[in-house]
Parts: structure tokens; C-alpha cells; sequence
């Protein structure tokens, strides 16, 4: 790899490792407003989520409403 492009990579991984995601951000939000054991709840159910999410993945949803 070229050393201007790991440069280029090694800066946006670095900035992209300080910025909070849409999670961090929306279980920021909930506990502010409405408490921690609400904020929990959003938490817990964040990785249970993307599991889903990459078990529809994993068995081919995605073909199936590419297909459609």
C-alpha cells in the first residue's frame, strides 16, 4: 500500500474510532431524558439487534429481496 494511502486510512480510522455511532448517541439521548434503566433496555437490545440483523444476512434475505 502506498504511503499517502495509509495516511489517508490511518486518519480516517482514527477519526472514525472517536466519533460515536447513531447508538452511542440515541442511549446517550434516552438516559438524559428518560434514565438509566430506560437507556439499559436500548443498550441491551442494540447487540441483540445487529445479531439479527447479520443472521438474515448470513442466510441469504438479502438475495431474496434483491430478487424481488
Amino acid at each position: 500500500m502506498p504511503f499517502a494511502e495509509f495516511t489517508a486510512l490511518l486518519a480516517l480510522a482514527t477519526a472514525m474510532s472517536f466519533t460515536p455511532g447513531p447508538n452511542t448517541t440515541l442511549s446517550t439521548a434516552l438516559a438524559a431524558n428518560r434514565g438509566l434503566p430506560h437507556a439499559m433496555r436500548f443498550v441491551c437490545a442494540v447487540p441483540v439487534g445487529w445479531s439479527a440483523l447479520l443472521l438474515l444476512c448470513a442466510g441469504g434475505v438479502g438475495a431474496v429481496v434483491v430478487a424481488a
